[in-house]
Formats: C-alpha cells, sequence, structure tokens
C-alpha cells in the first residue's frame, strides 16, 4: 500500500510457483484495513482493477478488446478476466469473506483478454466492437464476490461474481434510477443485475409493480425489445430465458 499526492493505492500480486498468476489494484482518497478481521473500507472517488485466469476456460478474447495491440496472443486455455470498477462514494468489503461492495455513481466494466497486462479499453473501441462476453454496468451500488470452484478442470479454480442493485431516488416518490448493462447482442435495464461468471450467466429483476427491459440479438434473427419482471441470459450460447414477458416488439438495431 502507498500514498501518491494525497492518494491511497493498494497493489496485490497472486503466486502460483513463483510465477505471478493474478495482479489487483485499487486507488481511493482514503483507506483503512484491519488486520485481525480482515475487512476494509475506503472513501471514493477510486477505482478497483483485477485480471485473473479464466477459470471457466469458455471465453474467446479478440484483438479488439485490449489496450496492447502488439501483445502476443494467448492460446485459448489462457484467457484472463479483467474486471474494472470506478465509484464515487464508498467502498468496504472483508479480505476473509472475499467481497467488495461499492456505492455510488459506480460503472464497471468486464471480459476477457489475453494477458496479465492487458486492459479493456472503452477508449478505443465502441460496444458494438467487444467481444460477446465482455459487459459493462452502471448502477448505484455494486458487489464484488469470488467464490471458489467453478473451473472446467474439476473446479479447482476461482470464480467471481457481481451483484448490482439500484437506489430509491426522488426522496419518497418511490421512483429508482434501474442499473443498466450494456454488451453487444444483449443490453438491459433493471432494479437488479447479477453475474455469475462461471455460469456466464446474467439474471435482470424489476421490483413489484415495475418492468425490466431488455433488448436482445438472436442468432440469424432481429434485435428484439422486450419487458417484462426477470431475464435470464447465457452469454456463452447467447440465450436467452424471460419469464412473465409483458411485451415484445422488433427493433431495427441495438
Amino acid at each position: 500500500m502507498s500514498q501518491v499526492q494525497g492518494r491511497v493505492q493498494v497493489q496485490a500480486k497472486m503466486m502460483t510457483a513463483g510465477v505471478v498468476t493474478a495482479r489487483h489494484f485499487a486507488e481511493f482518497a482514503d483507506f483503512e484495513f484491519e488486520y485481525g478481521t480482515g475487512q476494509f473500507r475506503g472513501t471514493g472517488p477510486g477505482y478497483i482493477e483485477t485480471v485473473q485466469p479464466d477459470s471457466s476456460g469458455r471465453l474467446a478474447v479478440s484483438r479488439a478488446a485490449v489496450a496492447r495491440a502488439n501483445t502476443p496472443v494467448s492460446e485459448p486455455d489462457q484467457a484472463f478476466i479483467y474486471v474494472r470498477a470506478t465509484f464515487i462514494g464508498t467502498l468496504d468489503g472483508s479480505q476473509q469473506a472475499r467481497f467488495v461492495r461499492l456505492r455510488q455513481h459506480v460503472r464497471g466494466v468486464f471480459g476477457p483478454v489475453r494477458s496479465l497486462d492487458e486492459k479493456i479499453s472503452l477508449e478505443r473501441v465502441s460496444v458494438a466492437e467487444l467481444p460477446d462476453q465482455t459487459g459493462l454496468m452502471g448502477c448505484e451500488n455494486l458487489t464484488v464476490s469470488l467464490s471458489a470452484g467453478g473451473g472446467s478442470a474439476g473446479g479447482d479454480g476461482r470464480s467471481f461474481s457481481l451483484v448490482a442493485e439500484s437506489n430509491a431516488a426522488g426522496g419518497g416518490t418511490g421512483t429508482r434510477a434501474p442499473c443498466r448493462l450494456e454488451s453487444r447482442l444483449f443490453s438491459g435495464d433493471a432494479d437488479k443485475i447479477t453475474y455469475d461468471h462461471a455460469k456466464q450467466q446474467y439474471i435482470l429483476r424489476a421490483e413489484e409493480g415495475r418492468q425490466a427491459k431488455v433488448t436482445y440479438l438472436p442468432h440469424n434473427g432481429q434485435p428484439q425489445v422486450l419487458t417484462g419482471r426477470r431475464f435470464e441470459y447465457y452469454s456463452d450460447r447467447n440465450y436467452l430465458n424471460a419469464n412473465q414477458i409483458t411485451g415484445v416488439q422488433t427493433s431495427g438495431g441495438l
């Protein structure tokens, strides 16, 4: 942990047999860590960034997704997963429970890269150019959790999940600013969005009396705009399972 021009920077490397296999970086305005309990808290504006091996073994990488175009292409079983999230409010979490929660104006991006040194650069490419399994999220509360298992080789690897939630807005009016998900083949707005990397699964939910709205591009089909209470989407096979649909229309494009 270091301090640069009033900012706190935290860096960590995970080693296996003397080789760096994962990297984690974070920056905050202020940060506290309790060594006895493993709990930590921080103050924004700030961000977290992590790169780790893809334990699912199903990610497809693309040159368009990364900032360093001259990096040699890795074999498919060497793909890594990149996650970056920015926030302006607060952060808290637990090293032992392996989770971190970010609050207020959270913006996240996650997807496949070819090495530990690569990053997904939204400044250089548009959403339409990103790989199918890259996603962008916007919400007021985002929880990132690490979990054991989920790998393709006996479940020995580690995976992660995201939970994005909206906040009530308008001072008691009951209105909410929904969470936003964007990807090349599937996008949507909902009160709660979850992502399970091991399953390559998104779930979008609306609260009672409200509607979630998604845009979906099926294989060899026209984009569809659907409204309903719950949507379940699998990015590795571009499959959408929808419950309680209240509206469907064909769109000219995503």
